[in-house]
């Protein structure tokens, strides 16, 4: 899905998650299902460029980290993330659940009781992004050379830099993941947060197989498994395998009702919606789809009300219903605008095609592109 990711600590699911709110494993998800987005291809981008991104699974940790912020650390973190989107220099994130993981990761970069870290956040805060980097590279290589006395610390500091490094140098940021989880084999979200941006690059079998260890852990920890299985729905989805995709979003939604994780089971319903929509079973789609919005309502998820809104406009399009479609494109638009989502241009695009269209075919819209799970 570009889909959500769930995101240990997924766009619901991702995102990661979704760079610096965990710097983005630890930046912005609950990877459940949330946010249009572009059209994905194997590199992490949709390749329907109509379609509404899907829920990304995002673990709950980065969920909770990103809601617990107190009002200063709130106030630090909207004025970074503002200006690393205004950044031409960065490549931001295409989806909701990297833009948690990113999120999730700058939240405990501005929180850390580190001096050096201090210094870092307010690199970021002037918007010296090379600067920023510069300095977390150093403290990398720093912690690196006494590793094996400070495991926790340094983990931390490669899954932080690893996520500012996500959109800008990818390959970089996956060898950070890489020595993070030799550090610790069993570090969840480092293990997990790996297998996101070895999917984001396209090399899909290694992130299922990331994705493989997650779900084998202790039957103790059935949240890791929810997001192992979420994030396996995600990867087989991209590479055109469905119904196996399904078959892992059901397993998911299980444990995510069994351990009452409302916001997980809202990204899970919500990337079964997608896979749904891409079988053409538009009927179970929309099921699919209204119960992850109720559920976003119900907890408050502003970014998961407006993903699962424009997601049932999409597949309202294809049924060749443009009013309905409209409805609740401009529904989710005017959510996206209140809560400053960079997914607001996407829906303003929605909406301006499917006007085109009506008005090309003397009123009658054509059925909108494929949901891209």
């Amino acid at each position: 899905m570009l889909a959500w990711f769930k995101d240990l600590s997924e766009d619901n699911s991702i995102a990661l998650i979704v760079a610096l709110i965990g710097l983005l494993g630890v930046l912005i998800a609950t990877f459940g299902a949330r946010f249009f987005k572009k059209p994905e291809n194997p590199t992490g981008n949709n390749a329907d460029g109509n379609s509404i991104p899907g829920p990304t699974i995002t673990n709950s940790t980065v969920n909770q980290t990103i809601q617990q912020v107190d009002p200063d650390t709130n106030k630090k973190l909207d004025k970074i993330i503002t200006l690393i989107e205004k950044n031409a220099a960065l490549n931001t994130p295409s989806s909701p659940a990297e833009t948690q993981t990113l999120k999730a990761a700058i939240a405990r970069l501005i929180e850390s009781q580190d001096a050096q870290k201090q210094h870092i956040v307010a690199t970021l805060e002037q918007g010296d992004f090379d600067a920023a980097i510069a300095k977390f590279e150093a403290l990398d290589q720093q912690q690196s050379q006494h590793a094996a006395q400070q495991i926790d610390q340094a983990v931390a500091t490669k899954l932080e830099l690893a996520a500012l490094l996500t959109y800008r140098d990818p390959d970089k940021s996956e060898r950070l993941l890489a020595q993070a989880v030799k550090l610790a084999p069993d570090h969840l979200q480092a293990r997990n947060q790996h297998g996101l941006i070895l999917m984001r690059m396209g090399r899909m079998p290694e992130a299922i197989s990331a994705f493989e260890h997650l779900r084998s852990r202790p039957q103790d920890n059935p949240r890791a498994k929810g997001v192992a299985l979420g994030n396996l729905g995600l990867a087989h989805a991209r590479l055109g395998q469905v119904e196996k995709a399904i078959e892992h979003y059901r397993q998911a939604l299980q444990i995510s009702r069994e351990i009452k994780d409302r916001q997980g089971e809202g990204s899970d319903l919500g990337n079964l919606g997608l896979a749904y929509a891409r079988l053409g079973q538009v009927e179970k789609a929309i099921e699919h789809h209204r119960q992850a919005l109720q559920i976003s309502r119900e907890i408050k998820d502003r970014q998961g009300e407006g993903n699962h809104l424009g997601n049932l406009g999409v597949v309202y399009e294809r049924l060749g219903q443009p009013e309905k479609a409209r409805q609740h494109y401009i529904q989710a638009l005017a959510i996206f605008e209140q809560i400053k989502s960079p997914l607001a241009d996407h829906a303003r695009r929605l909406l301006a095609t499917l006007d085109g269209a009506s008005e090309r075919r003397g009123g009658v819209a054509a059925s909108g592109s494929p949901i891209i799970g």
